[in-house]
C-alpha cells in the first residue's frame, strides 16, 4: 500500500513533468541568438529570452532542483544520507535559487508578462524560506521533528507557481 507522503512526491513530480511540458509547448520557437533549451537563465542574459521561454527555464530549473532537494531530504531522514551532505545539497540549492532570484530582479519583462514573473520571485522566495527550515531541520539533527513550517512554505511555493503559470498571457492552445 502506498504511503501518503509516496503519493504526494509522485503528484509533485507529475505536476512538475505536465508544467514543464506546458512550457516546452510554447517556449522554445523562435528564440533570439539562437538559445538552446540547456541555457541557464541568469541576471546578464535573461532579457534576451522571450518571456515564456525564460519562465520555462526558470521552471524547468526549480522543479528538477526541488526533486533533487527532496529526493535527498528523504534519504537524510531514512538514515541513508549524513548530515554533512544534506547540508551541501541545500547549500548548493540556495545558490541555484538566489541566481534565479537574481535573474527576476533584473528582468524587464513586457507588461503583459509582468504580473506571471513576479509571482515566480514570490514563488521563489517561499522556496528559499522552504530551504532555510530545512536547514535548520538538518542541523537540530530531529530527524522527526514537526515538519508544519517546511511544508507550509513549500506548498506556498507551489501556490505562486500556479499563479504565475495562471498569469500567462500566451493560451498555449490558441497557435492563431
Amino acid at each position: 500500500m502506498a504511503s501518503a507522503k509516496g503519493i504526494a512526491i509522485m503528484a509533485a513530480i507529475v505536476v512538475g513533468v505536465v508544467g514543464a511540458s506546458m512550457f516546452i509547448w510554447f517556449g522554445p520557437q523562435g528564440q533570439p541568438n539562437d538559445a538552446s533549451f540547456g541555457e541557464d537563465v541568469t541576471a546578464n542574459n535573461i532579457n534576451s529570452f522571450l518571456p515564456e521561454y525564460a519562465l520555462g527555464l526558470i521552471y524547468t530549473k526549480h522543479h528538477n532542483l526541488d526533486a533533487e532537494v527532496q529526493l535527498d531530504y528523504d534519504k537524510w531522514k531514512g538514515g541513508d544520507l549524513d548530515s554533512s551532505r544534506m547540508l551541501r545539497t541545500i547549500d548548493d540549492a540556495k545558490a541555484d535559487v538566489a541566481q534565479m532570484r537574481g535573474a527576476f530582479d533584473a528582468a524587464t519583462p513586457p507588461e503583459e508578462w509582468k504580473e506571471s514573473f513576479d509571482h515566480y520571485a514570490a514563488a521563489l522566495a517561499s522556496y528559499s524560506s522552504y530551504l532555510g527550515e530545512m536547514e535548520e531541520l538538518v542541523r537540530d539533527g530531529d530527524k522527526n521533528a514537526d515538519e508544519t513550517a517546511l511544508e507550509q512554505y513549500h506548498q506556498e511555493s507551489d501556490d505562486h507557481v500556479e499563479l504565475a503559470t495562471s498569469a500567462f498571457p500566451v493560451d498555449p492552445l490558441n497557435t492563431s
